[in-house]
């Protein structure tokens, strides 16, 4: 089975991209404001499917932290 995720503020849904109502959940989804990810997952099951999207998107975030760490200041502020 492959599987479409859709984000909103931080949280997440998913779609089977082979059932019969697809392309109309995934518009509503869209016009609830979801953003369709371009990541389809191949898997056996739906929990088989999130467990790789959430490993994906950590392993995003840890990479992107890495690259922009070193120009990410804390305690950053404008002065006038």
């Amino acid at each position: 089975m492959e599987f479409k995720f859709f984000t909103k503020d931080g949280g997440y849904t998913y779609l089977e991209t082979s059932s019969e109502t697809y392309k109309q959940e995934a518009s509503q989804l869209i016009e609830l404001g979801f953003i369709e990810q371009s990541l389809i997952i191949s898997a056996e099951s739906a929990q088989e499917a999130e467990m790789i999207f959430k490993d994906e998107h950590q392993g995003f975030f840890k990479k992107l932290n890495m690259l922009l760490g070193p120009f990410i200041t804390p305690g950053y502020h404008r002065s006038k």
